[in-house]
């Protein structure tokens, strides 16, 4: 528990009552001053809301795990079903010319059948890093799948690209 847990726990209409004077602590004018002061509660509660959203928000970083913890407890809170997983990784594959007498790569006749995927040089730089596979079962709506990459987008490293798979 956190030493500032009780710190913002204020009542204003009890504060307002307490700051009038004595001599003007009648039953209209109290009931005046805790008209007034209910607005400010109004404002007090959303600000308080705000602060419990943020320190929630600020428990997470960009690490995977702390990413499936806040994406389970905001989309799949009972089942805790959805999950991030690491993508395949694309291997750099280089072709040389047979004076140079370097073996990485062999390429092959069709006919053989024996396949070597080459890609571009783009396709290496906006490769995936991660997938998060959300279930099938859950059925979320293009309003949710939009909050979700919001959220990710704003906490993700910058160099970092991921897509979304239903599963």
């Amino acid at each position: 528990m956190n030493m500032y847990d009780n710190f913002f726990d204020w009542e204003f209409k009890t504060i307002a009552i307490m700051l009038l004077p004595p001599v003007l602590r009648k039953p209209k004018t109290i009931a005046l001053m805790q008209t007034l002061a209910e607005f400010i509660d109004v404002v007090y509660a959303s600000l308080k809301e705000f602060r419990n959203d943020s320190e929630y928000a600020t428990n997470f970083s960009s690490e995977r795990i702390q990413f499936e913890h806040y994406l389970n407890d905001e989309f799949d809170r009972i089942g805790r079903t959805i999950k991030i997983v690491n993508s395949p990784f694309l291997n750099r594959i280089y072709v040389y010319k047979d004076i140079e007498g370097r073996e990485d790569v062999r390429l092959y006749k069709h006919s053989e059948n024996i396949p070597v995927t080459l890609y571009k040089e783009q396709e290496y730089e906006i490769s995936i890093h991660f997938i998060i596979q959300i279930p099938i079962a859950l059925a979320l709506s293009d309003l949710q799948i939009k909050a979700l990459r919001s959220w990710v987008d704003a906490r993700k490293l910058p160099d970092k690209n991921y897509s979304i798979q239903n599963v």
